[in-house]
């Protein structure tokens, strides 16, 4: 792996695939933390997901 995408097929890696899963099902599971917060970090979070999709080709 060559930082997120895989050398020879250049799709995502493993670990970067499970990292972004796990996030996902943390920030759905997450209901203790102040909601403006909680919105702010999955607002983020669903950016960085959608600049990987313009980026990956």
């Amino acid at each position: 792996t060559n930082g997120a995408l895989e050398r020879d097929t250049l799709a995502l890696g493993a670990l970067f695939l499970e990292y972004v899963d796990l996030t996902r099902m943390l920030l759905e599971a997450e209901n203790d933390k102040d909601m403006e917060i909680l919105k702010d970090i999955r607002a983020h979070f669903s950016a960085m997901v959608a600049n990987l999709i313009q980026c990956v080709p």
